[in-house]
């Protein structure tokens, strides 16, 4: 499930560590919020003196599991020790029906690739975690969009996460993926930017791929140019906005600021 990844969070919550997953919106809904999910927790029970992991998963109540962690690879292991409690109490069509439409908001969109994933994890008792602090940067003037978790649709793949951060001594940026898929794995970098060339392309540039393709570094100006520059916005044929009307048409950048203007309303 590596390629896969996700965003959990785990926090001191009533005396217990407590996990909690956080899910990409709906694809429907790009602009929607999160959905958390809880997983597992891990308590002390004074009464007989040991540790509780409890599997948060499934249609009843709490039931146990049991968490190993993997040293070389600082990984962790847990393991649901009562898989009954995952089964619906209606049967196990009606559980597949369920589990979908709470992946797909009611079969109102596609059940995409990485919904499948998941389902199949979930429908597991095994899931591996591998715990990574992410860093947030500080907002600061000087970044041309500020640093921080975003969500965007990936096809297929339904809407994925990933981390925007900046190196602004090599004035570089990267996009990390948190949820990844097999053509970019969680972790690795999707995007990388350079700040210190922005582009100003024509229109006939941007008519297709092969014409991006060959750019050269004539057209690129240099990042010491703080004149503002308007120049048009074009999306290739082939390539799907998901914005229908909203797609913008123009965009103007002032150094490394770059914004974008929208002149179909």
């Amino acid at each position: 499930m590596r390629p896969y990844g996700g965003l959990m969070q785990v926090k001191v919550d009533n005396g217990r560590l407590l996990a909690t997953e956080y899910k990409p919106p709906y694809v429907s809904d790009i602009h929607g919020p999160l959905r958390p999910k809880k997983v597992f927790s891990i308590s002390i029970n004074k009464s007989k003196n040991r540790t509780e992991i409890l599997c948060l998963h499934g249609y009843g109540e709490a039931h146990p599991g049991s968490i190993e962690f993997e040293t070389e690879e600082s990984d962790i292991v847990f393991k649901c020790c009562q898989m009954s409690s995952h089964a619906h109490p209606k049967g196990s069509s009606v559980e597949l029906s369920t589990l979908i439409k709470e992946e797909t908001n009611n079969h109102t969109i596609p059940f995409t690739i990485d919904d499948q994933k998941r389902l199949e994890c979930y429908m597991k008792n095994v899931q591996k975690y591998r715990l990574t602090h992410i860093e947030v940067q500080k907002p600061d003037p000087v970044y041309p969009i500020q640093p921080g978790l975003f969500q965007a649709h990936y096809s297929a793949h339904g809407i994925e996460m990933f981390l925007l951060k900046y190196d602004m001594s090599k004035k570089e940026a990267e996009v990390i993926k948190i949820t990844g898929d097999p053509n970019v794995p969680a972790g690795e970098t999707s995007i990388y930017i350079n700040l210190r060339k922005p582009m100003q392309l024509t229109k006939d540039q941007q008519l297709d791929v092969n014409s991006l393709l060959l750019l050269e570094e004539d057209d690129i100006p240099d990042s010491d140019d703080v004149q503002p520059r308007n120049q048009p916005f074009v999306i290739p044929p082939g390539f799907s906005t998901f914005l229908d009307d909203f797609t913008p048409t123009t965009c103007a950048s002032t150094g490394n600021d770059l914004y974008i203007t929208n002149t179909n309303q």
